[in-house]
């Protein structure tokens, strides 16, 4: 019984020599002697039952956290490492955490959050981009530890919400990015200077696909900035702006399917399916062509239909068509050319004939004037519902003059071949004098 007691005294006395020297670090500490604290705290480590007690780990923590302040240490983040470790391993070896908030300790966080903070805007300025970033992710882990806690309580740091969110965004951490930027926008928030905060989260959002939050910061934006041209953007401008064509597609015939009703965006779509159609490198051999002329002629005829006084829909069916007879004439030529080639080097007969080309040109040519001939059936009647509201549209600028042009020009060359290819002569007056007509239009809007 003896022996226990006086083995239990004597863990008493090395735990009073403990708690003696733990004061001795923390009177160093209120003296800011931080050398001296270091000394005597790299004595008490060399005893692992010291080691042992979760004083010893908070107390090392601020002796190293204290040691940050002092600019002549080298390694800094080897410093900071091992003081956070030490945090930590009193975090963990002491549930209450009751120490955190004891005068001497409390000043711990408070020097990591500081170092983090100083050094995160020295790595900014120095265009170090992700050591910037990851600074400032962990100046904001110790500002909401200290908060938390109670510990300190440290305000909203606007300076600091920006900074973090550049150098993300320099770091091409643009969700990280958008976070800090979305606590600081707000109507006082309006330098000129941060303009591209409220950009930045505009392009985010649309990225994003959050077209709510693309509405709102466009709409806060354009009251903070009345004269930016950048917040009259709409959703489609971003859209026609994307770089890849694919996704670009993609974007559009989303919106199409959640917006039937948007005629714009549907328009925009079947010009850009249009234009695709009638590229001079158009192979209408390949598969998607002609699903994307049944979707371009579907759009277009629901965009005729809800807009009849724009025009450009029928307008723009028609060229399609008449532009697919000029590729069938194209092969016509050439047919022509050939036949003329044999021609030339025909013989004639005993009659003093020439003989004719071969039959299967001669089937071949026109079969393809029987295809040309239905290209102009096709875009003929899409012209002619064109005519009206491209004629009044045609006094809004020079644009829409040449459209005008275009398409009583383009009406002129079908009725000329339609003339050229009837077969009875009625048929052949009566193209004659549509032909009439639109050339004198044509002469009466070019003296314009």
């Amino acid at each position: 019984m003896k022996k226990i007691l006086v083995i239990a005294s004597f863990f008493l006395f090395i735990s009073q020599i403990a708690f003696a020297q733990f004061d001795d670090i923390k009177t160093y500490i209120t003296l800011n002697q931080h050398a001296k604290a270091k000394e005597l705290l790299d004595k008490l480590a060399k005893n692992p039952k010291i080691i042992a007690k979760p004083e010893f780990s908070i107390i090392r923590a601020t002796v190293l956290s204290n040691l940050l302040k002092d600019s002549t240490i080298t390694n800094v983040s080897l410093v900071r490492d091992s003081a956070i470790n030490a945090y930590n391993d009193y975090l963990k070896m002491d549930q209450s955490k009751k120490l955190i908030t004891d005068p001497i300790y409390m000043q711990t966080p408070y020097n990591f959050y500081a170092n983090f903070y100083t050094e995160s805007f020295n790595n900014y300025n120095e265009k170090k981009w992700g050591k910037s970033s990851q600074g400032f992710k962990q100046t904001f882990e110790w500002i909401n530890f200290i908060n938390k806690n109670k510990i300190y309580d440290i305000k909203f740091d606007t300076s600091l919400n920006l900074y973090a969110g550049m150098a993300n965004q320099n770091d091409k951490n643009f969700e990280v990015a958008a976070s800090f930027y979305e606590k600081i926008i707000c109507p006082e928030f309006n330098s000129s200077e941060y303009e591209f905060v409220y950009n930045f989260l505009m392009y985010h959002y649309f990225d994003q696909k959050n077209n709510s939050a693309f509405e709102s910061i466009k709409k806060l934006g354009k009251e903070i900035y009345p004269k930016s041209k950048y917040f009259d953007a709409t959703e489609l401008d971003y859209i026609l702006e994307m770089e890849n064509e694919k996704d670009k597609i993609i974007r559009i015939e989303e919106k199409i399917l959640k917006e039937p009703k948007n005629y714009e965006v549907a328009l925009v779509y079947g010009k850009i399916l249009f234009t695709s159609l009638n590229a001079d490198s158009v192979n209408e051999n390949s598969p998607s062509y002609k699903s994307d002329e049944n979707k371009m002629i579907e759009l277009f005829t629901k965009t005729s239909e809800a807009l009849p006084e724009d025009g450009t829909s029928n307008y723009l069916i028609g060229s399609h068509y008449w532009n697919k007879s000029i590729r069938v004439k194209d092969q016509i030529d050439v047919l022509n050319d050939s036949i003329r080639v044999i021609n030339s080097k025909a013989k004639p007969d005993k009659s003093g004939k020439i003989p004719p080309p071969p039959k299967n040109l001669i089937a071949q040519r026109d079969s393809l004037r029987t295809l040309q001939m239905s290209y102009l059936d096709m875009a003929l009647p899409y012209d002619l519902k064109a005519i009206s509201p491209i004629e009044k549209n045609s006094t809004n600028g020079k644009n829409e003059l040449q459209t005008y042009k275009h398409l009583v020009d383009q009406l002129i060359e079908i009725y000329s071949i339609k003339k050229q290819y009837a077969k009875l002569p009625a048929d052949k007056a009566k193209f004659e004098v549509e032909e009439k007509k639109w050339d004198a239009l044509y002469a009466k809007i070019t003296e314009k």
